[in-house]
């Protein structure tokens, strides 16, 4: 659950502004309007007499190219894209809320973007479903330096978490506390996603909101150690982290399309997990100012990034991609309660596995 971005912050907080927040009315109008131009769009590239050799696409990140992206990369780098018959642009948005947008009203375009939105959109009467899970758990965590010996949010009672402050981030720790059965008092500071500095410097004794696959790096490269309080150990409900999202109107008109980019992507995980250096280094080939952002310790950055992420995306008990409806009833159900839509959803309606490599 995330909210917008500002194109001027530090990369690191970008990437971690997500969609904690409801989908505006002003956004869903441009999405529901912008269908119809889907539709004019998705005729115009199937009804074309001119032969393609490849078919183009659009892949919309979540925000600005980081570890969990190095898959994607690699299939690119490594052709896997042009081996499916697909020529695939990997763009980053100008702001986090637009992957979901887009997808819903140009054609050949997917993104991806998080769990929760998927719900705001479907309860919203947005046309958009999620097609894979990227990441099969939270990444999104409660941190603290491990030089305060805070393991466990009962131990938070009198002390400063700091979190974005959004609806969900307010509802992701009132849950957290409730399980806990927190009683004393627990100050919340709003640090609009300044969690390394915050927590380094000891202005908060730990952050809700800050990924355990990038800032914890960030953080440890600066000479500390942390601990990661996993929240769905504390009564939120287990997300995927990210989704690829495509909107209703491809899925309807082009399965096979969607069919051999699952493969290419799955061909790019594989490739990653056995030669995470080589795919670090297609990363690195395929976005050269990464390292101008991170000059002394973006390679490391970025290759600790991917290790980490690995079991998040291949877990032991699931292959790549795949969805629960299970999981997803769970958040739907969650959201509803706290309020976060004002809808109740079925989960059916928010994910396939049809175009998952078998």
């Amino acid at each position: 659950m995330r909210i917008s971005f500002s194109s001027g912050i530090r990369v690191e907080e970008c990437r971690r502004k997500g969609l904690r927040g409801r989908v505006s009315a002003s956004t869903l109008a441009l999405l529901l309007a912008g269908q119809m131009l889907a539709g004019c769009g998705q005729a115009a590239a199937t009804g074309s007499n001119s032969p393609r050799a490849l078919t183009h696409l659009t892949l919309w990140l979540d925000y600005t190219p980081w570890g969990a992206h190095v898959p994607l990369f690699a299939a690119e780098k490594q052709g896997f894209f042009h081996q499916e018959g697909l020529d695939v642009s990997i763009k980053s948005p100008s702001s986090v809320t637009d992957p979901l947008k887009l997808v819903t009203v140009s054609a050949n375009t997917l993104g991806i973007g998080y769990m929760s939105d998927v719900v705001t959109a479907e309860s919203q009467g947005i046309p958009v479903v999620s097609i894979a899970a990227l990441v099969q758990h939270h990444l999104n965590c409660i941190m603290t330096l491990k030089s305060s010996h805070i393991t466990s949010p009962r131990q938070l009672a009198g002390k400063r978490i700091g979190a974005a402050e959004t609806p969900a981030d307010s509802v992701i720790l009132d849950t957290v506390f409730k399980h806990a059965g927190v009683t004393g008092k627990v100050q919340r500071v709003n640090l609009n996603y300044d969690y390394v500095q915050a927590l380094v410097s000891g202005r908060v004794d730990a952050v809700e909101g800050a990924y355990q696959v990038w800032e914890r790096i960030i953080i440890e490269q600066l000479g500390h150690h942390v601990n990661v309080i996993q929240l769905q150990n504390w009564g939120v409900p287990d997300e995927y982290e990210l989704v690829l999202l495509a909107g209703k109107s491809m899925i309807s008109h082009q399965p096979g399309v969607l069919k051999r980019f699952m493969r290419a992507v799955s061909r790019g995980v594989t490739f990653a997990v056995r030669h995470p250096a080589a795919a670090v280094g297609d990363f690195l080939a395929e976005n050269p100012d990464f390292l101008g952002s991170y000059p002394k310790t973006g390679r490391q950055l970025i290759s600790r990034s991917w290790r980490l992420l690995i079991p998040f995306m291949l877990p032991a008990d699931a292959s790549f991609g795949t969805q629960s409806q299970a999981r997803w009833q769970s958040l739907a159900r969650w959201m509803y309660g706290n309020r976060l839509v004002t809808r109740s959803v079925q989960a059916r309606r928010l994910f396939t596995n049809q175009f998952l490599s078998t």
